[in-house]
């Protein structure tokens, strides 16, 4: 019983292992597969800003200059106006702003300390204006954490486009300035009065060839003062390095998110452990009430009937196999109780007669005896003799009870007469031993069994308390009736140590016991199957140097 309900707790132990291990573990990688994704969802929209506001400084053209940031009227508050940002920006944003020239830094917001170092290494081509660094995370002195991202701005040359377009505007204003004198000397020529010259009169057709001279020349004018212009030396201006800025966004609100998502996952995850633990423990009796089924139908199995057999879908399915391995090993245990059974039969029938004839010569020796000598020699060979024919009855009676072949006969039996009689044949040989055999029991009791057998369960509990008891000792009898059958119980003291799970098995003596000639260990070994026979249940119990026997008769 102890083992199977080990085995059952072990089961019981593996199978909530298992069920809590499995549920904790998937609900523990679901938690971080969902809280890695919305780290990642998190970091991509603090990315995404950070790219939005590094591109606004870049469209702000002023900023890629280095005079820009040094220049006086760029003052704290100016600079911290760059710092913020929408309406719908709620995280800090950090800068820090170094020349790409000789790598000075001309800005540093005032929440960075000193050491807080925000420098990212660019991969790829620092000089393409148009790249953009890969954002980092980097942790500052008081252990904050900033998203920062690199961008080179740099202002695109358009010196010569302007000094052309200044050009252009001269030539136009010229242009413009020629024509408005041209004009105006036309619409004055009315006003004037020439001197008088009568000798030359100028036709109409000469004025319109001067007019068209005039302006030829006030065309190839023009058109000096612009090669002029153009032939003039371009004064080159050095070219603006840029600037480098670090953009920073501050990563607390995303912190205190995750934190947040990571105690609601680690509560779901610790009240799924919970919940499979009590659901376990709710359902471990139906998950193995089959194997306990199993166990219960092995218990009742015993040497007492061989016959029996476990149903073959007892138990769960995985159990299947060893069912009918189990019911293999009974087949042939049986097999094996039946030809040691016949074995001891066939031994016992072919001594019986030999000892029996044995007798007889010896009997009819002992009349024929002349002397004392020789009568008490052969009287010491019949008692040996005699107890041979005892050990080989028991030995047949023995092999028809295992065999389940003994006759049985049921009758109503007086208690106190048949106690009587017994004491009758067991008293002499327990005052020899210095024993006193008492029946302590009501005026009358009856009940219904055989008398045959109930007799020979009593001689060999008798037999038993006299060769086993203590010397000086009393042997106490007691019966009684109620209404569930009558008990007598048979009870002697005794010394040494006895293994009353030992008591029923055939042969077995205690050390002291060997050491005596007239037992060979059949006697309880031959109470316990009769008591199986007539239906009655025999305990016992050996505890504080008393020894009990105790059987309960049906009524």
């Amino acid at each position: 019983m102890t083992a199977t309900r080990h085995s059952a707790a072990s089961l019981n132990r593996r199978v909530s292992v298992a069920v809590i291990g499995v549920t904790s573990a998937v609900v523990l990688i679901a938690a971080l597969a969902v809280w890695l994704i919305t780290k990642s969802v998190l970091m991509g929209e603090v990315d995404r800003e950070l790219i939005s506001r590094a591109e606004r400084l870049r469209h702000f053209e002023p900023m890629a200059s280095v005079e820009f940031w040094r220049n006086s009227w760029s003052s704290a508050e100016a600079r911290r106006r760059i710092e913020r940002g929408g309406p719908n920006e709620q995280r800090r944003m950090v800068l820090v702003v170094v020349s790409a020239g000789d790598g000075s830094e001309l800005h540093r917001s005032s929440s960075l300390a000193p050491e807080d170092d925000l420098t990212v290494a660019f991969t790829g081509n620092i000089d393409d204006e148009n790249k953009r660094g890969q954002a980092i995370t980097k942790v500052l002195h008081n252990g904050q954490y900033l998203r920062v991202l690199p961008i080179r701005l740099q202002r695109e040359d358009k010196d010569g486009n302007k000094d052309r377009d200044q050009n252009y505007q001269r030539s136009d204003s010229s242009r413009s300035n020629n024509d408005a004198n041209s004009t105006s000397n036309k619409n004055a020529e009315p006003n004037i009065s020439p001197a008088p010259q009568p000798s030359i009169n100028l036709s109409e057709t000469d004025k319109k060839i001067d007019l068209k001279v005039d302006q030829k020349s006030d065309k190839i004018n023009d058109r000096e003062k612009s090669d002029e212009n153009q032939k003039e030396p371009k004064k080159s201006k050095p070219k603006d390095p840029g600037v480098i800025a670090y953009v920073g966004l501050d990563l607390e609100q995303i912190d205190n998110e995750l934190a947040r998502m990571a105690w609601v996952l680690t509560g779901l995850w610790c009240g799924a452990t919970l919940l499979a633990f009590g659901t376990i423990r709710l359902l471990h009796s139906s998950v193995l009430r089959p194997a306990r089924e199993l166990a219960n139908a092995i218990r009742v199995m015993g040497p007492e009937d061989l016959t029996k057999r476990l149903p073959p879908h007892i138990g769960p399915t995985e159990l299947h196999g060893v069912v009918e391995c189990l019911n293999g090993l009974f087949d042939s245990l049986e097999l094996a109780f039946k030809r040691e059974q016949a074995t001891i039969a066939n031994i016992a029938h072919e001594l019986r007669t030999p000892v029996a004839s044995l007798r007889t010569a010896l009997e009819f020796r002992q009349m024929e005896a002349t002397n004392k000598e020789e009568s008490l020699a052969i009287s010491g060979y019949l008692i040996t003799v005699e107890r041979m024919q005892a050990q080989v009855s028991n030995l047949l009676l023995l092999a028809r009870l295992e065999a389940g072949k003994e006759p049985l006969e049921r009758s109503e039996l007086e208690l106190g007469d048949f106690i009587d009689d017994a004491m009758d044949r067991w008293q002499p040989r327990a005052l020899a031993r210095q024993q006193t055999i008492t029946v302590e029991s009501p005026a009358s009791v009856t009940c219904t069994t055989s008398p045959d057998h109930f007799g020979l369960v009593l001689d060999n509990l008798l037999s038993n308390a006299v060769a086993h008891g203590s010397t000086p000792g009393t042997i106490t009898i007691k019966f009684s009736q109620d209404v569930d059958g009558c008990q007598i119980t048979v009870s002697n003291s005794y010394t040494g140590e006895i293994d009353t799970k030992e008591l029923g098995q055939a042969y077995y003596r205690g050390d002291k016991a060997r050491s005596r000639d007239d037992h060979c260990g059949l006697g309880l070994a031959l109470c316990q199957r009769l008591c199986r026979l007539l239906g009655a249940e025999l305990t016992l119990t050996g505890a504080d140097g008393l020894f009990v026997a105790r059987v309960r008769l049906p009524g």
